[in-house]
């Protein structure tokens, strides 16, 4: 089974480009037009990895963050905004983005961080899986 990426993205056309890309390079896709949506989305299907867009309309993306770490604590979260600055950026990995990509974003770095976090996850699982042994 391809791993699974969540992508929350208000903008269609970038939110579509996204999955499209990634669907070509063997990962499944789910996208979620809302803050909201992400989240719900996220606590249905545990993706592997949450693309989030930091600006959406109603919930914002760190509260995205947020919620996503509680109803899917096994999920990495890459969060991407067109409105970077160092506070945020610092904000996010504080509180517990693997990465944070700007816009516009260039989908062969995208898919290398993407990638990154799954390696990241699979280390994590698997440590986890050998300290429960013990």
């Amino acid at each position: 089974m391809p791993p699974l990426v969540l992508i929350v993205e208000d903008e269609t056309i970038l939110g579509d480009s996204i999955s499209t890309y990634l669907e070509r390079h063997a990962y499944a896709t789910t996208v979620a037009r809302s803050g909201e949506d992400g989240v719900r989305l996220a606590g249905e299907a545990s993706p592997d990895v949450a693309v989030v867009d930091i600006r959406l309309p109603g919930m914002d993306g760190l509260e995205v963050l947020r919620k996503v770490r509680e109803v899917s604590p096994g999920t990495e979260v890459v969060m991407m905004t067109a409105h970077a600055s160092v506070a945020s950026a610092v904000e996010a990995m504080r509180r517990g983005a693997f990465d944070y990509l700007t816009k516009p974003l260039d989908l062969e770095e995208l898919r290398v961080v993407v990638d990154k976090a799954l390696t990241n996850l699979r280390m994590r699982r698997e440590l986890s899986y050998l300290r429960a042994r013990d």
